[in-house]
């Protein structure tokens, strides 16, 4: 008989096979998770690297000795010598910087320390992947660089164009902290995830319009770029959201 999957909090424990369903999520490091010097780590889906008698791991990220007297890292199989992962803002704000920091040579208006830990900030206070809302700036500005429809309108937002002068019409974004909250809003809101459009392929069709091909290949490339997923695109450090960072 199969049992149903468990949750570890992080991620879903297989008793019957007596491993994890999804991969340790933090990468290969000297002491780490999948640590290469260890090859019992190498397997990111094993339960506490293999010695459920001894250890246990009730997140899905870090097994500890059953005694308590000794804590390790690493759900699937990582070092017993191991720090703890970093907390889960800190990699999506690190995956955000390194992006940013390497595109088009870091001239993003969105490369800030304050942008990107509002980006980060607002994401989780509205249960968006900020990754997600930095690769739609990307697919519609190359991240705010080449911004037409008035300032710090890094996503295109046509009702606040200046030009515009249809219905619902808007003033323009005054900050790019009004800008984030903005976008990161509509995306959760009911015109959005709020009507089931929660990927990115059923997403950006409907933000775009009829002529979003291109525009989806960039989108796709940058959230990868960036460790996101293109059909999970809810906050990552939710943990009700069931997966990690970059799962």
């Amino acid at each position: 008989m199969l049992l149903a999957p468990n949750c570890a909090d992080q991620r879903y424990y297989a008793s019957n096979y007596g491993r994890f369903n999804t991969p340790d999520p933090y990468r290969a490091s000297a002491n780490g998770a999948n640590n290469p010097s260890d090859p019992v780590s190498w397997n990111r889906y094993a339960y506490t690297g293999g010695d459920p008698v001894n250890r246990n791991d009730s997140r899905g990220l870090m097994w500890t000795i059953c005694s308590g007297f000794e804590g390790s890292a690493g759900g699937g199989g990582g070092s017993g010598t191991s720090p703890p992962p970093p907390p889960c803002d800190q990699v999506l704000t690190a995956d955000i910087t390194s992006y940013l920091a390497s595109y088009d040579g870091g001239v993003s208006p969105l490369n800030t320390t304050a942008n990107i830990q509002t980006l980060v900030t607002v994401g989780m206070n509205d249960d968006v992947d900020p990754r997600f809302i930095v690769a739609l700036a990307v697919a519609e500005t190359q991240a705010g660089i080449n911004m037409n429809w008035g300032p710090f309108n890094a996503w295109d937002i046509r009702v606040r164009n200046p030009s515009y002068s249809g219905p619902h019409k808007q003033p323009p974004y005054t900050s790019w902290t009004q800008s984030i909250n903005g976008i990161t809003g509509l995306i959760a809101g009911s015109q959005y995830f709020g009507s089931g459009l929660n990927t990115t392929a059923k997403i950006y069709p409907v933000f775009q319009g009829p002529a979003y091909q291109t525009g989806l290949d960039n989108l796709n490339t940058a959230l990868g770029q960036m460790h996101g997923n293109q059909i999970a695109l809810t906050d990552p450090c939710n943990p009700g959201n069931f997966r990690a960072p970059n799962q």
